[in-house]
């Protein structure tokens, strides 16, 4: 199954959960992602933003929060051995901060144990001031897994609009898609130059170009 992450404040016991950020929870996973967890946490981390040209436009007092804060990047498989040198210094700190994380999802949580709070949502709303960002935040609310965690951002009918036109965009066909399609069932070659030099040849007729592309579009891919 794999290991699972969180990305935690240890002074101010907040949390950023990889899947409000639309990531899956491995580490490489959020990791890599461009608009999601690490961005979260770069712009919490951010001194100075808002002053010049890359910067996030934001003025949302999220930003920066963390600054100057011990931060860590904890996985449910971690355990009290060496894996915490430098995150808690005794036994109840490392199994408070374990049980705040995973304890519940693991049917393990006591009761009255220090609660994290999860601030994943007030960083996404900071992000999303960014316009482009906004805007790839809607495409995964109305296509990608995960992508109901950015619904919150949006009217009801911005969303039925974004998901019509990625309907639409979907249904197209491109010529990269079709040529790979058509190389791969050995139709042609899958190269658009030589598919060229084969209809000039007739070895590849328009007719049958025509039919290929039918083919394709009604689905028989």
């Amino acid at each position: 199954m794999g290991q699972y992450y969180k990305v935690v404040n240890l002074d101010k016991k907040e949390v950023l959960h990889p899947h409000k950020f639309g990531d899956g929870l491995k580490l490489l996973e959020f990791g890599a992602s461009g608009s999601g967890t690490m961005l979260g946490l770069a712009i919490l981390l951010a001194v100075g933003n808002n002053r010049g040209g890359g910067d996030l436009y934001s003025d949302n007092p999220i930003i920066g929060s963390w600054s100057g804060n011990k931060i860590a990047i904890i996985g449910d498989y971690a355990d009290d051995s060496d894996d915490w040198k430098g995150v808690t210094k005794t036994q109840e700190e490392y199994t408070e901060v374990y049980n705040a994380l995973w304890g519940e999802s693991k049917n393990e949580k006591p009761e009255n144990i220090i609660e994290y709070k999860d601030i994943s949502k007030e960083v996404v709303t900071a992000l999303a001031d960014d316009e482009y960002i906004k805007q790839s935040f809607l495409e995964n609310a109305t296509g990608s897994w995960g992508g109901e965690n950015f619904s919150f951002l949006f009217t009801p009918e911005e969303l039925a609009t974004a998901k019509e036109k990625s309907v639409e965009t979907n249904s197209k066909i491109t010529e990269t898609e079709f040529l790979n399609w058509q190389g791969s069932d050995n139709l042609g070659t899958g190269d658009l130059a030589k598919l060229l030099v084969e209809i000039a040849n007739g070895e590849y007729t328009p007719e049958q170009l025509a039919k290929d592309v039918k083919v394709y579009a009604e689905g028989d891919k």
